[in-house]
């Protein structure tokens, strides 16, 4: 799949996990990311605001919290395609 239709495919799913969060009735922030694990450590992700991006009660902020996840789970992939492939080298 191209980058545009990688970014397609997940702006669908953000929307799908929209609906049925706000059908849940629970507010915070949606994810979706993608990591082509044989030619880079290269990750294309996108979000979307559910309700509202922070917690003002607790003081936090929902989109830092996502996005860094988010970043900590595509190194951690990204590390483990890395290793694969060395592993597989040898």
């Amino acid at each position: 799949m191209t980058t545009e239709e990688l970014r397609s495919s997940i702006v669908t799913v953000l929307g799908n996990m929209y609906d049925k969060a706000r059908g849940m009735g629970i507010e915070g922030v949606a994810v979706a990311s993608v990591l082509d694990k044989d030619t880079s450590t290269d990750w294309i992700g996108e979000m979307k605001v559910v309700g509202t991006p922070f917690n003002l009660k607790d003081g936090w902020n929902l989109v830092a919290i996502a996005w860094s996840k988010c970043g900590e789970a595509m190194a951690t992939e990204a590390g483990r395609a890395a290793f694969r492939r060395f592993y597989e080298s040898l």
